[in-house]
């Protein structure tokens, strides 16, 4: 059974910020990298149990293609909480 996925605005604004900043030095690379979170998102709705718990109740996904993370918490069998995408360098 797949889960619900809640950016938290923080999140959100990280992602939009990340998307604006490449899509400026490279065009087509910012929305590759939403497509990759997101994609990393759906991941995480279809199966909680992916990447590595990082804190009781806490797993990190590392996102393929790119240098970001996904972090999740899982509560009342709804994904909720610190979905926040880690930037590591651009």
């Amino acid at each position: 059974m797949s889960r619900a996925v809640v950016l938290r605005p923080e999140a959100e604004a990280e992602l939009e910020d990340g998307h604006d900043y490449l899509e400026q030095f490279r065009p087509g690379r910012g929305a590759a990298l939403a497509a990759a979170i997101r994609a990393g998102c759906a991941r995480i709705a279809a199966n909680p149990q992916l990447g590595t718990e990082v804190q009781p109740g806490v797993r990190r996904l590392f996102v393929s293609g790119t240098n970001c993370t996904v972090s999740s918490h899982c509560l009342w069998s709804t994904l909720l909480g610190a979905k926040r995408f880690r930037r590591r360098q651009w």
